[in-house]
């Protein structure tokens, strides 16, 4: 009974540690795929590709700020909103945007297909259909249950990808998307 335990406790300790490598595998898999992928049509026609580092994020949460502070103080919805985007900017340390719509429809699919592939490790946060065009939100959340650690809005009819890294708080990301 005492072994049985033992081996219990071996197998669970196995099943976590071999979970959360498969889990840190798929974090760094998918950020570096993407923004690869990214790269490599960059010089495609009708690809967009733009990369946004720390400091235009600096100058973005700058901008952000000062439109939340000095938004129309009788409309609370759209003050809540922007301190919304403030908070989202704030942990950010990448922005990869990827406008694609005046692609090809060879290169469109081909694109789609590739982007599918690389979100196949993050987990869909949010899916919706308006007027035939769908947006799907991945993420990888973090230990915390708060935070991801990436942020990805794909609109693959419409041909855009926006990818975000860095600690975003889930409930100001799903406070935009509302």
């Amino acid at each position: 009974s005492r072994l049985k335990d033992m081996k219990r406790i071996l197998i669970l300790c196995a099943l976590v540690l071999a979970s959360t490598l498969l889990y840190a595998r798929d974090v760094k898999d998918t950020s570096k795929e993407i923004v690869k992928l990214a790269k490599s049509y960059r010089k495609k026609a009708g690809f967009e590709v733009v990369n946004l580092g720390p400091t235009s994020i600096s100058l973005m949460k700058a901008a952000a700020k000062a439109e939340a502070r000095y938004d129309d103080e009788d409309d609370i919805e759209d003050r809540e909103e922007a301190w919304s985007e403030v908070d989202i900017l704030s942990g950010l340390k990448r922005m990869l945007v990827v406008d694609y719509e005046d692609a090809s429809y060879a290169d469109k699919l081909s694109f789609n297909e590739k982007v599918s592939k690389c979100l196949e490790g993050c987990e869909l946060l949010l899916s919706s259909v308006d007027e035939g065009e769908e947006t799907r939100i991945y993420g990888t959340v973090l230990e915390d249950g708060a935070t991801l650690k990436d942020l990805i809005v794909y609109e693959p009819q419409e041909g855009s990808l926006v990818y975000m890294e860095g600690k975003i708080d889930i409930r100001s990301a799903m406070s935009l998307a509302e």
